[in-house]
């Protein structure tokens, strides 16, 4: 019997999960995340976690949902796919100082006049062809007329700046 109920317990991850939605959104977050990680021998640099987030986090929504969390525990060296090699975490810096040097009100994020300055630098040095419009609708996945640093990163992903690690389907 199960925790009085009977029947068959839940899957460990769906426990798992459980355990560490502390607030009860149905989701986890990064700070969530980092504790359950952590909790299982696993410390994650922030360019880590940073990382990790986008690899799990497979619809942008800024958290982790069990069926992305699901997928993720399923594989046998969950945790060792989360670690960044040196280059890769080098990458990763130098991305997060690029995206804080245009973030001029230090906002986290970067508004549509603080694109004007990053497009102008990503077009100087050969890193874009399209129009400011374009690579903002590119960027802004939430279409908030912002870009996150999560968007920011993404969007690297995307053009094969940053490696992602690829969760089987």
């Amino acid at each position: 019997m199960y925790g009085g109920m009977g029947g068959k317990p839940p899957p460990l991850s769906k426990r798992i999960f459980a355990k560490y939605d502390k607030d009860g959104s149905g989701s986890i977050s990064s700070k969530e995340f980092r504790s359950l990680v952590y909790d299982r021998g696993y410390a994650l640099t922030d360019n880590e976690l940073t990382m990790a987030l986008q690899v799990l986090d497979s619809d942008g929504s800024g958290a982790i949902e069990y069926k992305e969390f699901a997928a993720w525990w399923q594989n046998s060296d969950r945790f060792e796919m989360l670690k960044l090699s040196d280059e890769e975490e080098a990458r990763l810096e130098t991305a997060t100082q690029y995206f804080a040097y245009f973030d001029k009100d230090k906002s986290g994020t970067i508004d549509h006049e603080e694109f004007k300055a990053l497009h102008a630098d990503l077009s100087k040095n050969g890193l874009t062809t399209k129009t400011v419009d374009q690579c903002l609708v590119d960027l802004d996945a939430d279409r908030n007329g912002k870009i996150s640093f999560n968007e920011y990163v993404a969007w690297l992903v995307r053009c094969g700046s940053l490696k992602r690690r690829v969760l089987p389907a």
